[in-house]
């Protein structure tokens, strides 16, 4: 989904179905730096954690997969997320 959003193409592609599959069983796609240079390359290196073929060498867990995502893309600069809110300002106060 990540791949999707940034690049807005699927991250494994074909011109068929079996083609496709093959893509997915050899991890062969695209990484970032071959869109735009100007996307790091701990973000190539995120995607081949991500994509990797086996199990064990992928994240084990979405906070792990969020923290090192949110590492890859710390030279872009740290913006805040659009409509992300202060957990102060969600927080009951007294009287509420």
């Amino acid at each position: 989904m990540a791949y999707q959003m940034l690049f807005g193409a699927l991250p494994f592609t074909g011109p068929d179905f079996p083609d496709m599959c093959r893509a997915v069983c050899e991890a062969d796609y695209v990484p970032p730096t071959r869109y735009d240079k100007q996307w790091p390359q701990a973000l190539d290196a995120w995607f081949a954690h991500s994509f990797a073929l086996h199990r064990d060498a992928r994240f084990h867990s979405a906070q792990e997969t969020a923290t090192s995502l949110a590492r890859a893309l710390e030279p872009l600069g740290g913006a805040e997320p659009a409509g992300a809110i202060d957990d102060d300002e969600t927080a009951p106060t007294a009287g509420d």
